[in-house]
Formats: C-alpha cells, structure tokens, sequence
C-alpha cells in the first residue's frame, strides 16, 4: 500500500492540524535555480544590476526573479535575498506594497551593508552583516515626499538605482520623480539633484536647479563627486562637491558616435548603470549601443566591451565580443570590471588583460539544469507533475514552455520544449497539421501531464488547446483538439473536435483519457479508438446537478482529475471551490467543499469544509482523497471516513520548511499532485519554481 493509502492521522479538532510525526519530512526535489552549484550553470531571469563587495563576492538584482543572488569567490551561486524573506523580515517604515518585489540595482557599502533598490515597491531596503533588513527609505507607495525628514517615511516613484559614498551616505536615482536623492548617516533625506520637472537645463549652476530626465545610473568617485546616468537627455551628468552641476559625457543624441573624441560630444543611446574605477575611469551601460563605453580622466570616450558583429564566446577581447543589452557596470579593487547584460541572461566580466567572460548565468531565462541534478535545476512556474511505474518524475515546467524529466538517480533533462523558447506575451500559439510535431518545441502553455500503464506520457497544452501524446520511442503526436479554441466534435474524432484552455488529464485502467476542457466547463473523455465525448458538464458555468446526471450538472472551471480504484471520477471545479465526484453510472455529487472561498472545517466532514481554488487531485488506495488547495497555500486530505485534515502548508505563501514536518512548510501556489510506488508524494509548488516530496520513514503521519 502505497502513502495515499497509510497516511493516517491522529484525532483533531475543527479548525486544527493534527501533530505530525517528526520522521515525516518535506524536502525540496528539483527547482531552486541552481543555488550552491556553479553560477555558469545557473539561470538568471532579469539579471538587471550588479555589484561587488570589498571580499570579491559578486551581488546580481535578478529583478523578476525577485531576489538578489550572490557568487563568491569559488564561483558558486546562492540567494542572497529573497522577496517572501524580505516581505517577513522588514522591522522599519510601513512596506504597504509589499506585495511585489523587483529588486532593480544593488550595492554594497565599505561595512558590506547591502542596500536593494526595488522599483515595484518604491523602496530601498538595507540588509546588514547579521541579515537583519530593513526598510531605509520609502513607504511602499509612490509620489514624491519627505525631504528634510526620517527617509522611510518618504516617497519614492520607480526608483532606479543607488550608490554610496565614503562617508556611508547613499543616493537614490529617484528616476519617475526626475530627482536625486541623498541619506545621510543619521537617515534624514534630502533632493540633491534635479528639480522634478522631466527636461534637460541647469549646466553650471546648482544641480538642485537642474532639471534631469528620469535618472536611472549612480556612481561616486573616490573625491566625492556624483555621476548621474541621465537617460532619457542621452546624457551622464556630473554633481561636483560644491553641488555644480554639467554634462560629463553625451551630446543629447540618441545614436552612436565620438569614440576617441571628448565624451561631452558623443551620442549615447539610453544610458542605463554607470561606475568608476579606482583611477578615477568612469564606465557607461550604453544600453542600446549595446556596449560598454569609458570615458577616461582625460574626457576622452572610447568602447571598452561590445561591436555591432561581434562573438558572444567566453575567452574572446572584450572590444570584440557581443553584448546584447548592457543595464549596469560595476568594478573591483583589481581593475576588473562587471557587467549585467540583461537581455543574455549572463553577468560578465573583463578582466586586465581585456579578455570577457562569464561569470554568472546561461543565457536562457529561468531554463537551466539540464543533465545534472534536479535540484539545482531552474525550473519556472510548474503546475503539474506525473510519474510512471519506475519511478521517473515528469513535470510540467509551464512557463519554460517544456516538459522535464528527473530519473531514478536525479538526474533532470526536457523532454519537449524549450528549443524555442520566449516570453509568452509575445508568443503566438501553434499547433501541428498533420497529427504530429515536427519540431519538438512548438510546446505554447504545458500545464498537465499525465502517464499510463505503457508508460505513454500526455502533455495538456492549455493555450494551443491541444493534448499530446509521447510514446516510449520519443513520438509526438496530437490526441486531442486542432488548436483553435471552442466547443464541439463530440461523438466524433477527437483530433477533430474543439477544446478551451485544457488543464489537466487522466488515464484509467482501460486507456480512456480525461481531459478537463476548463472553459468548456466540460470534462471530456477520449475513448482508446479515438472518439471524444462529454462526461461532465454541460457547457454553463455555475454549479448545479448534484445527485443528478452529471451530463446536465454545471461546472466552473475545472481543473484537476482522477480516478480511483472503483472508477469514480474525481474533479478539482476549482472556481466552485469544491471536488466533485462522477461516480461509474454517470451521478455527480460534490465530496469536499461548500462552494464558498475561504479556509476552515479540518477535523470535520469535508462537504463542510472550505476550499480556495483546489487545483490537483490524486486518489489513495482506500479512497481517501488529496487536494492541492492552491489560493490557500496548503495540502488537504478527504480520509475514507469523509472527514478532512490539512496536511502541508501554512496558508500563507511562502517557501520555508524544508527538512522538517510538513504542516510547518510553506508552500506557494500549490497545484499538481502525485505520488510514486514508494508512497512519496510530490507536490508541484508552482509560484516557488519548485518540486516538493513528503516523505515518510515509516509510512505514517500521526
């Protein structure tokens, strides 16, 4: 008996979880972005700022990702920080916002405090030696405030950058407020540049007076004066220590021109991150010049990094290589400098001797992992996961557009997908012709797999409307839809017939594939000789029909299938927030949930309780009934007696817990479920990029 079915519980309360045996743990198998593994092997998301610490450790704002990853001195990766840490740990100023975190740029003062920008909150928060965050400036809020006073309790707009000087003072390039900020030793915040009216003026008279045009770049020099990546006037200005303000470098233009020449009459096109060297060298992200460009301490301009035809291979001068778009620059102690090119994916480096490299990323975002441990994968919002009878994993990686397998020895590889990868705002759907794919990587929205007892793997691809099918030999071919979405073909061939936005499948015993046809508000059957047809639902959202024919019931968004060993069907109606069950002569009844969003009823019959968007289904050997609870963070259990528990979770999102009971984790999203012949099971814990499997010494949680 596999754990489905000897998972038992102790008793418990209503409204409580029961205690977890301590040899009972959640553990994280594949998904973690490749931390503690070489930072060349990791993928990176929206690697938009870098730094370096005075220790050579390398900081990245990896900006969609939400977090800030580090590379030390060995060259291996970890978090630094991350947006659910931060959001629990922030002690000052009223974070509001705190629901998103961009972390933008990065940079480290001379005691390694950390200080992050995060454009989405518009706030800067500090993270000192011991870890302890803090919110430095900002309320969450944007609008323009606060100068004289306290800086966390100031108003930021789309902050860009920062920088610090000697004396720990930090500036903020203030950039949708048109300003630059200072905050001085004791917190208090001032304007130090900029007047906020977005326009280029103001040369040679005080930089308060001056008008700048959304700032997006800091740099201090070892005398203290401030640069200023004024982007959109083409421009780096320059603020003196007697606050007198000029143009450094950039004519206004928006082109290339003036390498050799005085930096005040070039062209520079979009100028993003900015540093200066030791020797006083300032280094320009020209972003859409895709170049690095320096300007000496002569005021001459020249390209350091970046040409138009040039290789993108390590190993090569840096004045040869290729950059796609540079957005920010930092250098160290050794003269060598850094470089987030952000559309590559990659943090580069040039050494002394001008020779590139790559120090951190693998030029594809968020898809990386292939052929090595799964853990140390990079996996990017999977929604379902499957497993055959030896024991290999599957997953849906749906925004890598891939599926992906970890083997018996973990050992992650994809299967389909990926090859041609891109973000999916921009991505139109396809779907073969002919029956079968001809490039293995026309995979659009994977959201569901599913395996059967050959060892056939199917794929729902939501947004091509479409289910596909890989037999052992590798072969793909289209089960199910033409990929165009609607409703019809039913009692026909199932190639032939229309789907909307599938989620998930099932197999029974006998090979006829479920599909929950989510839109249709339909789940539909295809018989092994080809035929579709509808077995639940009847097209109308709502929620109607129990006890009734399930034909005539309605649903609401389906989401989640399975079947168990009496071949009851079961559905996750997740918008109904309940399950239903289609029992073998077509009656529907609902098993768990009350229809109304929330959470409550542990320890009481599960038609009592609350459910908040169930999403996965899986189904033990005794008839007691999994549910991946997804808007409520947690892993619910129906036992046979028809009373639930939760079994994972929290309620609130989050990743924690790894290595200790279940109950105490955090989980995000949780959608897919499924559970192997060893009774481990797997959660796909979407929103954390990551597999989690429960475990159980001796098969049982008390």
């Amino acid at each position: 008996m596999g754990i489905l079915g000897r998972l038992g519980w102790g008793r418990s309360s209503p409204g409580t979880v029961a205690e977890i045996d301590r040899t009972v743990m959640i553990t994280t198998v594949a998904g973690g972005g490749g931390d503690g593994s070489p930072a060349i092997n990791a993928s990176l998301e929206w690697p938009n700022g870098v730094a370096v610490d005075g220790q050579g450790n390398v900081f990245i704002a990896d900006t969609y990702d939400s977090r800030v990853r580090m590379v030390d001195g060995n060259g291996i990766i970890s978090t630094a920080f991350q947006a659910d840490a931060l959001m629990s740990s922030v002690e000052e100023g009223e974070a509001t916002g705190a629901g998103r975190c961009w972390p933008e740029a990065v940079v480290v003062d001379r005691w390694g405090n950390i200080f992050i920008c995060n454009r989405a909150n518009n706030c800067i928060y500090k993270i000192d030696k011991t870890g302890v965050t803090t919110t430095v400036c900002g309320q969450g809020r944007y609008g323009f405030a606060g100068d004289g006073g306290p800086a966390f309790r100031a108003k930021l707009h789309k902050p860009r950058a920062v920088a610090v000087d000697g004396k720990g003072n930090l500036f903020v390039a203030d950039a949708y407020n048109n300003r630059v900020r200072k905050i001085d030793r004791d917190g208090i915040i001032t304007t130090v540049a900029g007047t906020g009216e977005r326009d280029f003026g103001g040369d040679g008279g005080p930089a308060t007076e001056a008008s700048l045009f959304f700032p997006s770049g800091l740099a201090v020099d070892n005398k203290g004066n401030l640069y200023i990546s004024d982007r959109g006037n083409n421009r780096i200005r320059k603020v003196d220590r007697d606050g007198i303000i000029t143009t450094f470098a950039g004519s206004g233009a928006f082109d290339f021109n003036g390498d050799g020449g005085p930096a005040t009459e070039a062209a520079l096109r979009w100028p993003l991150g900015i540093a200066v060297d030791l020797h006083g060298n300032l280094f320009i992200a020209d972003s859409f010049n895709r170049r690095v460009r320096m300007v000496d301490t002569n005021g001459v301009i020249v390209t350091v990094v970046g040409i138009k035809d040039g290789v993108s291979q390590d190993g090569e001068p840096a004045r040869a290589s290729r950059l796609v778009m540079p957005c920010d620059v930092a250098t160290n102690a050794e003269g060598e400098l850094f470089i987030a090119d952000v559309r590559d994916y990659r943090i580069r480096k040039v050494d002394r001797e001008g020779i590139i490299t790559t120090v951190a990323g693998t030029g594809k975002p968020r898809h990386g992992g292939d052929q090595g441990p799964a853990l140390q994968a990079t996996l990017y919002c999977p929604l379902d996961v499957a497993i055959d009878r030896q024991g290999n994993l599957f997953i849906a990686d749906t925004r890598n557009q891939s599926v992906r397998k970890v083997d018996g020895d973990g050992i992650i590889s994809t299967l389909t997908g990926a090859k041609r990868r891109s973000n999916l705002m921009f991505r139109r759907p396809s779907v073969p012709q002919n029956g079968s794919l001809s490039v293995i990587g026309d995979l659009f929205d994977p959201v569901g797999v599913a395996v059967d007892g050959n060892g056939d793997l199917f794929v729902v691809d939501k947004r091509n409307n479409c289910v596909y099918k890989m037999d052992q030999s590798g072969a793909i071919s289209v089960i199910a839809g033409r990929g165009v979405a609607g409703f019809e073909g039913d009692r026909g061939s199932a190639t032939d017939a229309l789907l909307w936005w599938p989620y998930a499948v099932a197999v029974d015993e006998a090979g006829n594939l479920f599909i929950a046809d989510s839109a249709n508000n339909r789940v539909r059957k295809v018989e092994p000789n080809g035929i579709i047809d509808t077995v639940a639902g009847n097209g109308l959202a709502g929620f109607s029909g129990d006890g009734g024919p399930a034909l005539k019931a309605r649903l609401n968004h389906p989401c989640g299938l399975a079947i168990d060993s009496k071949g009851n069907l079961l559905i996750a109606d997740s918008w109904n927030n309940c399950i239903r069950r289609v029992d073998p002569t077509g009656v529907i009844t609902t098993v768990a949930g009350t229809k109304q969003p929330g959470f409550g009823g542990d320890g009481g019959p599960a038609e009592r309780a609350r459910l908040y968007h169930p999403y996965g289904i899986a189904v033990a050997e005794d008839g007691s009934i999994w549910i991946a609870d997804r808007s409520g963070n947690r892993l619910r259990k129906v036992r046979s007696d028809g009373t639930i528990v939760s079994i994972a979770g929290q309620g609130s999102a989050g990743y924690e817990g790894d290595a200790g009971p279940p109950a105490r984790a955090k989980l995000n999203r949780p959608s897919g479920i499924a559970v192997d012949r060893a009774g481990n099971l797997y959660i796909a814990d979407s929103w954390n990029h990551r597999i989690r499997r429960i475990t159980a010494s001796d098969g049982r949680i008390k």
